[in-house]
């Protein structure tokens, strides 16, 4: 009996020692590197075609006409109520009938708010919106005329640009005839993208709705180059871009070429984020009809055409000979530095390149007569792959890879 207690005890003393071993507290410290990241770099290779010339004949707009509607973008809002977002222009119908004489005097132009009529807070406090309007331009030389009509209810300032070219922002009738012109100077129009932009305030009135204090704007853009007979007759053929991923556009959309023609082209390459070495190839061209000689004859030559003018200077690279047909037309355009820009210039000759001159001269057994009534039509495209770790001396790959 005694032997059992005893047993007992000794039991109880030993779990009462684990139980104050488990409490015993160690200075301790952590730390943690949070949210780490291994990110896989890019490379983006975008193009553009800002120059072109066919048989010295320099490619550019002739003409440009705008009229406000719906293409017109709101960007902006002050003075509303709300939240707001970019979205295009509304047209107003039915416009009040003050705005019926401005409507007809703009044909085609119609008259657009940021909705289909005023909303009454708009009626009634001082709201500004703005409207803008994004169209190219390409011409280097400028000598033509710019001619911008515009109407609003109420006031309306104008900017071509970064340049206000005019400000009626105080004039409470400019929905009346006749419509305020605006005034440009030299180097308001830019060669690419220009933006038309208009910051429109309707004056308030108290307890007003949209049939008593309507707001609009109505205007007509119209740009004339001057353009020559020759180079009206290329801007219906030629296609000049800013810096994009390509889809549909054209370096060369020519239907008349004969022996002697050539033409240059300034080609840039933007390459975003890292180092890339950048490839061209002629991944495909089709003849019709089918090995029509057409090919054979037209000869490319490409080199650095650092001051883009579509001359080679005496200090740019020569990228290629003066013989290169489409058919083995591949060139390595060097590396670009990220966030970097290749100027390519091109030149082609229905013919043989010599220096400056393209040399169309043949005989009907040898020459050029074979290829009358050919057509080529031929994909150019580039290549862009990473410099880091592609080191020694590279190659392009003999055909353009597939991504």
């Amino acid at each position: 009996m005694n032997k059992k207690i005893i047993v007992s005890l000794m039991t109880i003393t030993i779990v009462a020692v684990a139980a104050i071993g488990g409490t015993v507290a160690y200075f301790s410290s952590t730390q943690t590197s949070e949210d780490n990241i291994i990110k896989a770099g890019t490379i983006k290779l975008t193009v553009d075609h800002t120059r072109q010339s066919y048989n010295g004949v320099d490619c550019q707009t002739c003409t440009e006409k705008l009229y406000s509607g719906t293409d017109d973008v709101v960007t902006a809002m002050a003075g509303g109520t709300g939240s707001f977002a970019s979205h295009n222009a509304l047209l107003v119908n039915p416009i009040n009938s003050a705005w019926v004489t401005m409507e007809a005097s703009l044909t085609p132009a119609k008259w657009v708010w940021t909705a289909n009529g005023t909303s009454d807070w708009d009626a009634q406090n001082k709201v500004t919106y703005t409207f803008e309007r994004t169209f190219q331009w390409w011409d280097p030389s400028f000598g033509g005329t710019i001619n911008l009509s515009v109407g609003a209810d109420n006031g309306v300032k104008v900017w071509l640009n970064d340049t206000m070219v005019c400000d009626y922002s105080t004039v409470e009738k400019n929905y009346q005839t006749p419509a305020k012109n605006c005034s440009f100077a030299a180097g308001d129009l830019h060669q690419g993208t220009n933006i038309l932009k208009f910051e429109v305030t309707n004056f308030p009135i108290a307890g007003a709705t949209n049939a008593n204090n309507p707001a609009g704007l109505i205007y007509n853009l119209a740009i004339n180059g001057n353009c020559s007979g020759a180079e009206s007759a290329l801007a219906q053929q030629c296609q000049l871009w800013n810096a994009k991923n390509l889809a549909g556009e054209k370096f060369f959309n020519f239907n008349d070429v004969k022996p002697g023609d050539w033409g240059t082209n300034v080609i840039s390459l933007h390459v975003t984020s890292n180092d890339a070495h950048v490839c061209m190839y002629v991944p495909s061209y089709t003849s019709v009809p089918v090995q029509a000689p057409l090919a054979n004859y037209i000869n490319f030559y490409l080199w650095n055409d650092e001051n883009q003018n579509g001359v080679q200077d005496g200090s740019e690279a020569t990228i290629t000979t003066t013989d290169s047909t489409l058919a083995g037309l591949k060139a390595n355009l060097g590396e670009i530095a990220g966030n970097g820009t290749k100027y390519l210039g091109v030149r082609w000759c229905f013919g043989k390149i010599s220096g400056d001159t393209c040399n169309g001269e043949g005989t009907n057994d040898n020459g050029y007569n074979s290829a009358q009534g050919n057509e080529l039509l031929a994909d150019l495209g580039f290549y862009a792959v990473q410099t880091r770790h592609n080191d020694g001396q590279f190659e392009c790959p003999v055909t353009m890879p597939e991504y």
